[in-house]
């Protein structure tokens, strides 16, 4: 398939990753939650049982033969029921758990039966010895990551219904990935990890089922290397 862009080492798809499966070294992603967000390419109101096995056909495509590790965020109910092992492709284990804490008042996520949503975990799954890459000390070695949604000062990714700040990605890149790795983003949206991966000066592929979201993740890519 032919890539929708491609240029200093960042390559983006239109497309679904179970037809296109490009060789990467680390899976990082944010996949929709199954929560009913209005993705206009997309179903977010599936049958649990259907969701978890699509995210498991789709992280299974992504991770291939060849990926070492998997990382995505989700929801912190799920993992304390077990959905998060039914995702795992074979041959991955979770490794570890980490959370990202959104600064910023969570009030708007109330659902009333209990309280607002503050963080989401950041699940680390690895086939075979988990390789860290990150910093010994300091705040971005700890797996606690605090920061808002989204800068108010990045636009594009606001374009986004759901965002991942750029500093917290940036920080689970250099985790789990070294300067010489291929990451891989099937469900790269904005563009966010893309752009992470760009300033680490890493290689890094990104598919999106929606053309729209391929377009603001080319045009952010695009702009050269962002200061965090």
């Amino acid at each position: 398939m032919k890539p929708y862009y491609q240029e200093d080492g960042i390559t983006i798809y239109h497309g679904d990753v179970r037809n296109i499966q490009p060789r990467c070294d680390v899976v990082v992603t944010d996949p929709p939650y199954n929560v009913g967000m209005a993705y206009s390419d997309h179903d977010d109101r599936m049958d649990e049982r259907k969701y978890l096995q699509w995210l498991r056909d789709i992280f299974s495509h992504a991770c291939g033969d060849w990926s070492r590790a998997l990382v995505w965020f989700w929801q912190g109910i799920r993992v304390f029921n077990g959905e998060a092992r039914a995702c795992l492709p074979e041959g991955f284990e979770i490794h570890h758990a980490a959370a990202w804490f959104k600064r910023e008042f969570a009030g708007d996520l109330f659902k009333g039966a209990h309280p607002g949503f503050a963080w989401e975990p950041i699940i680390w799954a690895a086939r075979g010895k988990p390789e860290y890459h990150g910093p010994r000390g300091g705040h971005d070695a700890r797996d606690c990551l605090v920061e808002d949604r989204s800068s108010r000062h990045d636009k594009g990714a606001l374009e986004h219904p759901c965002p991942k700040p750029q500093r917290t990605v940036t920080r689970v890149l250099s985790w789990v990935s070294s300067d010489t790795d291929t990451i891989l983003d099937p469900f790269c949206g904005s563009g966010t990890t893309l752009v992470a991966a760009k300033n680490l000066g890493r290689m890094a592929i990104g598919i999106d089922v929606s053309e729209r979201y391929c377009e603001i993740a080319a045009r952010r890519c695009s702009q050269g290397v962002l200061a965090l």
